[in-house]
């Protein structure tokens, strides 16, 4: 998935009456010519009522850390990494 910054969410939302659910969100997004890459960030959302347009730009942040830290290597990977290359004459 495409890393979709709050802002581009919230351009698709304006007009929205909160509270609303996820569901309405998406629709409404779709509704407002959204792309598929918001659109499959906002059904990558938990199922929720947000309260107002920064509570689901704070949840699409919060997708975006999540998707980071996901694909960040674990410090100790890296230590083995540099190991096996030192191992190797590499370094």
């Amino acid at each position: 998935m495409v890393e979709v910054s709050p802002m581009r969410v919230q351009q698709y939302i304006a007009g929205l009456q909160f509270p609303a659910s996820t569901g309405e969100v998406i629709a409404y997004a779709g509704q407002s010519g959204a792309d598929e890459d918001v659109l499959d960030a906002l059904r990558s959302l938990p199922d929720e009522s947000f309260q107002t347009p920064s509570e689901v730009g704070d949840a699409i942040e919060q997708l975006g850390n999540d998707s980071i830290a996901a694909a960040a290597p674990e410090d100790d990977e890296l230590d083995n990494d540099m190991d096996l290359e030192e191992e190797d004459g590499d370094i």
